[in-house]
């Protein structure tokens, strides 16, 4: 189920930020994220205050989480 995210699920998404970055560390990466300046728990506390964090949970377990605005963040720009 996608659904807003609440502020208990902030651990949750930056430990999803973390594996994703520790996965393209070691295989092809496809995303911008880099360790310790895109995302952090930050971005997900921004996000999450800007009421546009949403997380995917599938059985009590969050999987994926996803940021839906109208802002591109500046590390997709280059």
């Amino acid at each position: 189920m996608i659904r807003k995210a609440e502020f208990n699920d902030l651990s949750s998404v930056a430990k999803i930020y973390d594996d994703i970055i520790h996965y393209e560390e070691k295989n092809t990466k496809y995303t911008a994220f880099q360790a310790n300046v895109y995302p952090t728990i930050a971005t997900a506390e921004k996000a999450f205050n800007e009421n546009s964090l949403f997380v995917y949970e599938m059985s009590g377990e969050i999987c994926a989480c996803i940021i839906i605005n109208q802002i591109q963040p500046d590390e997709y720009k280059k």
